[in-house]
């Protein structure tokens, strides 16, 4: 049979193929529309950039404070910021189209070709200065920026126009300030730290030191010396507080030399109040100085001895009055006229008259201190002006007298004029002030001159005090320095002795006490002339006749058993302690008198301790080997140190009477003794009480721990006859 046999591919194996192409189309299609996607998104991002730029380049163009503007090739206007309209005071639609001319006020149609042309062949652009018109017809300067760019096929000026009138107003500030910088007037610049980083040509000139000289260095090179620290901690004080000083003041040249400037320092300072530098301006005053001091010179002071005149004398009188009335201070004025120099005058001549008067003036000078005034107010008449003479006529009065006595004696040396030698003197007119409560300027000095008359009348060559009273006892201390060294050459002068008791009332001891027994004024106070004597220095002698007499009492009583025990207490004055020869001179008396040493005792006062302290740690330790004993009289009212009264070898504390005199009235001077007992009581020394004149004084006393009295409770100083008979009753048995 016949056989049909039908061959074929399989449905699956048939649509194997189409499943095949199906998958590869499908991928196809995918990949196409993610490229087309990523494609278009790219695209997007690119025109949204775009636009983005587009819009920031409008933004900036029309916010930018600079006028940006565009220019073809011949200079017309393609395009422009909103700030370059506004800088040229014209709307976009006016001036599009225009060339620079329609705003530009400094070029013309030539000058613009010639500035395209420079742009054209300027790769790297042009900059330049000019100056536009704003819409009120103002020039104002501008700075432009131009540089050639290609533009759509085509080139043209990319340009921006910057307003510089600040920037010419700083410039024009700056040439100011560099002129004023380099004027006359010297100049310095310092950092905050006083570094100095700028100076000028006038202050080279003024200084000698070069600009390099002075960089790096501080103000301190300049100093002179004459201004203290306070003045500068003052002055920089100021500064700091209101920003400037202003004021005179003395520097030093490079060569070394002082001179006077006027100068103002002042503080820069930045928005937060910072200083940032300091700058100091200063002129040279030398020569307005040497004129002023000239003009002065003729004003205030004498031509011939260059001393100052009257008129400079009573402002300084007047000043020196006030001062006195504030501090209770006394002041003086002595009154000097020339004796007999009109006969000078008319035998040798004006000319060595005035050569004398100079000499006058040169020699008053060196009598007084360089702080005290002498001046001349007319004529042969001078004046010197003393004041800070303490409080009282008693502190005053030897100071006056010693300038008087010296200012007589200096004018009474020959003078040397024209080869011959004169001779000449003086008379002085002392007035005190301060003393009354108001004073009249001219009062000192009538006084003075009525004080001058008077020395006039009394002989001429001596000085005289205008108030009786104290003439008076200027005149007394005369005739006691005088009287002095006759008393001692005739024996007016005797030893008194005043009994030292222990707590028994036993005499153990005596103190020495000078007295002077005048054939016609009686007895006189050594309170009246050991002043005297500590001024014109006899002090020294008396206190070694005073030595010897006591160290001879010392040796005849050493001979009797009865009073072999008795010590003798001797003052001995700070001026005759200080003496390099006060030992030698004490233990060459010991020898010649015999005297035991061991019953000698020195009595120094505490004034005595307060200079030299080794010196006469030295001197007390060689006399105690011989036996010596030392006693510090009026402790307590001194100013000796503890640590002093430690190291000196002391036997005796002596217990001021000022102290024991009050004892029972006053708590402190009760305190007082009762500190001063335990303090010799604690160093070992033994503490005898002054002035004790009632029993109850001296209970308190016992009370307190002390057992050795002097004072009238027990006896008055008294002559040796009257001490040997008190003695002889008062004495116990030994």
């Amino acid at each position: 049979m016949p056989i049909f046999v039908v061959v074929a591919f399989g449905e699956k194996d048939y649509l194997a193929q189409w499943y095949e192409d199906v998958i590869k189309a499908v991928l196809l299609g995918l990949l196409f529309i993610a490229v087309t996607t990523i494609a278009g998104w790219l695209l997007w991002r690119q025109i949204r950039a775009n636009m983005l730029t587009n819009r920031r380049s409008r933004m900036l163009l029309r916010n930018a404070q600079d006028g940006i503007h565009v220019l073809d090739r011949q200079g017309k206007l393609l395009q422009g910021s909103d700030s370059f309209f506004r800088m040229i005071g014209s709307t976009p639609q006016a001036a599009l189209g225009k060339t620079l001319c329609y705003w530009d006020n400094d070029y013309n149609k030539a000058e613009l070709q010639e500035l395209i042309n420079r742009g054209i062949s300027t790769p790297g652009g042009i900059r330049f200065e000019t100056c536009y018109l704003n819409a009120q017809g103002e020039c104002y300067p501008v700075e432009v920026s131009s540089i050639l760019v290609h533009l759509d096929d085509d080139e043209v000026f990319f340009c921006s126009a910057r307003d510089i009138t600040e920037r010419k107003k700083a410039e024009e500030n700056l040439r100011i300030a560099a002129t004023a910088f380099n004027s006359q007037v010297g100049m310095l610049i310092t950092d905050p730290h006083l570094v100095i980083l700028r100076t000028n040509h006038a202050f080279t000139e003024i200084t000698g030191y070069s600009e390099q000289e002075l960089i790096g260095y501080t103000p301190k090179i300049l100093q002179s010396g004459l201004h203290d620290k306070n003045f500068y901690t003052s002055m920089w004080n100021h500064i700091r507080t209101t920003g400037s000083w202003q004021g005179e003041i003395w520097n030093k040249r490079k060569n070394g030399g002082l001179y006077p400037q006027h100068i103002l320092i002042a503080a820069v300072r930045d928005e937060h109040g910072q200083t940032t530098h300091y700058v100091a301006t200063i002129n040279d005053i030398s020569a307005y100085k040497a004129a002023e001091e000239k003009v002065h010179l003729l004003a205030f002071y004498d031509s011939l001895t260059k001393l100052p005149n009257r008129s400079l004398f009573l402002e300084h009188l007047e000043q020196s009055m006030r001062d006195t009335k504030n501090k209770k201070q006394l002041g003086a004025v002595l009154l000097i006229d020339l004796d007999n120099f009109k006969a000078i005058n008319d035998t040798a001549g004006h000319e060595t008259g005035d050569y004398l008067l100079q000499q006058v003036a040169t020699r008053l000078l060196e009598c007084v201190e360089a702080n005290q005034m002498v001046a001349r107010l007319g004529s042969d008449e001078f004046v010197v002006l003393l004041d800070h003479l303490g409080s009282s006529e008693m502190e005053a009065i030897p100071q006056l007298e010693k300038t008087a006595k010296y200012i007589l004696q200096t004018l009474t040396q020959p003078y040397f004029l024209a080869d011959s030698e004169y001779h000449n003197s003086a008379s002085i007119g002392i007035s005190l002030f301060g003393i009354e409560a108001c004073e009249n300027i001219q009062d000192p000095i009538k006084r003075a001159d009525m004080a001058l008359s008077d020395a006039k009348n009394y002989g001429r060559n001596t000085y005289r005090f205008f108030d009786p009273e104290i003439q008076s006892q200027v005149q007394e201390r005369a005739e006691i320095d005088t009287g002095l060294r006759q008393a001692l050459e005739k024996n007016q002068l005797v030893l008194y002795y005043q009994p030292q008791v222990n707590g028994a009332q036993q005499v153990t001891g005596v103190e020495a006490l000078l007295r002077w027994l005048h054939p016609v004024k009686g007895m006189i106070s050594p309170a009246r002339f050991i002043p005297v004597a500590e001024e014109n220095g006899f002090i020294i002698t008396l206190g070694q006749w005073v030595l010897e007499s006591a160290c001879q009492q010392l040796s005849d009583w050493a001979k009797y058993p009865q009073t072999a025990h008795l010590s003798m207490a001797v003052n001995v004055s700070a001026s005759q302690f200080a003496r390099d020869e006060f030992v030698q001179d004490v233990l060459e008396i010991l020898e010649r008198t015999q005297a035991p040493a061991h019953l000698l005792k020195l009595e120094l006062t505490e004034s005595a301790l307060v200079m030299r302290v080794e010196d006469i740690i030295e001197k007390m330790t060689v006399l105690k080997r011989y036996g010596v004993m030392f006693s510090l009289d009026d402790f307590g009212t001194g100013y000796s140190s503890l640590t002093y009264l430690q190291r000196i070898p002391i036997d005796q504390l002596k217990i001021d009477q000022g102290f024991v005199r009050d004892i029972m009235v006053s708590a402190n001077d009760a305190e007082i003794t009762k500190m001063i007992i335990v303090l010799a009581k604690t160093l070992g020394i033994s503490v005898l009480a002054e002035g004790v004149e009632t029993e109850a004084q001296r209970d308190v006393l016992e009370k307190q721990g002390c057992y050795h009295y002097q004072g009238y409770l027990f006896g008055r100083p008294m002559p040796i006859d009257e001490f040997e008979q008190y003695f002889i009753l008062h004495r116990t048995p030994h």
